[in-house]
């Protein structure tokens, strides 16, 4: 009986060390990773002639678990970024003299409108010191087009399009729900505009909460459309009207309407962006000094990009042929994605 007694406090003891140790372990090499990785960033010099290069590939919070890095190292959650770090980053950049100007990635943006307001404010700022923001994408999808509208050049790939729609809004209402399985909402509220159980009460929304909801939808869109048009130097009307029909879901209509400034692969756009590190002609915009140099070397830069375009033919074709849910409850292509928003049946039954 003291033999089992002493196996099993043995057998425990050695758990439980091997468990403390695991843990132990584990912080050590985290924090030597952590050192490693602060001594390299700490060692990084800034050159002359840099580009802060924002690419907003990450869900953008107000707000960063302190937690994050190690729910991120064990697959608990994913990666993100803290708007506050993005802003800062923006007007460090905007007073070193080594830093010539922004190149920005906004193609699929995760960010709410105000957070989107917030980064396209810091751009400007930045602007205003006399640097250059130019912009690229594959594809731009709305929010990610409103923060790129502020470059001074914006650039698309062959391939893509922007997808600028205007603003709408979708309530799911839960009465027939509730008649169905047999229960009822017990509600107290007074007044006209008290929406927020409306969906428990009706199958539908009432005129109130129509009103309200299209106030602030236009009220939001009028922000947008104003600085979008003024960027852009057209006018709210003429961006009120791309809009409705979709004009600039095809990477060359939006070329023509004036969204975009060009049609490029990233190689070409990577060349274009080297003449503006060296500073424009006196006189001239940077915009106007990478259009000036595109003209001079359209021949070269197009050989490099049909170059490009055949050594990655297979992953074009592949993402062209991708399959994506659209919100109306089909599928498209990449490829066919305009084609696809113009069709009847995702005019009538998408809610976005």
């Amino acid at each position: 009986m003291n033999f089992l007694r002493t196996f099993f406090a043995s057998v425990l003891g050695t758990l439980t060390a091997l468990f403390l140790g695991g843990i132990i372990l584990f912080m050590l090499i985290a924090g030597i990773a952590s050192v490693v990785n602060s001594n390299d960033s700490s060692a990084a010099m800034i050159q002359e002639n840099s580009v802060l290069s924002l690419k907003l590939n990450l869900p953008i919070m107000d707000n960063v678990p302190g937690s994050q890095d190690f729910q991120v190292s064990l697959g608990l959650d994913a990666e993100s970024i803290q708007l506050i770090d993005l802003v800062t980053a923006i007007d460090l950049a905007k007073t070193n003299d080594k830093i010539k100007g922004i190149h920005l990635r906004s193609d699929y943006l995760v960010a709410g409108w105000a957070q989107t307001k917030t980064l396209r404010d810091a751009l400007l700022s930045f602007k205003d010191s006399g640097k250059f923001v130019s912009a690229y994408a594959d594809f731009f999808t709305q929010k990610g087009y409103y923060l790129a509208s502020v470059a001074d050049s914006i650039f698309v790939n062959p391939n893509g399009g922007v997808e600028l729609k205007g603003l709408a809004s979708e309530v799911l209402y839960f009465k027939d729900f509730e008649d169905e399985y047999g229960f009822k909402m017990e509600v107290i509220r007074h007044g006209k505009y008290k929406s927020a159980v409306e969906p428990y009460l009706s199958n539908s929304m009432s005129e109130a909460n129509r009103e309200q909801i299209g106030s602030l939808i236009a009220s939001l869109w009028e922000t947008i459309g104003s600085e979008i048009a003024e960027a852009r130097k057209i006018s709210v009307a003429e961006l009120d009207a791309i809009a409705t029909d979709l004009k600039a879901n095809l990477v060359g209509n939006a070329l023509k309407v004036g969204l975009i400034d060009q049609i490029a692969y990233k190689s070409e756009y990577v060349e274009l962006l080297k003449p503006t590190l060296n500073m424009t002609m006196p006189g001239r915009s940077n915009q106007e000094g990478m259009k000036l140099y595109y003209q001079k070397n359209k021949d070269e830069l197009k050989a490099k990009a049909k170059e490009y375009h055949e050594n990655n033919k297979d992953y074009i074709l592949q993402r062209n042929n991708q399959k994506i849910q659209c919100t109306c409850g089909r599928s498209y292509n990449h490829g066919n994605k305009a084609t696809h928003l113009k069709t009847a049946y995702h005019k009538k039954n998408s809610y976005i």
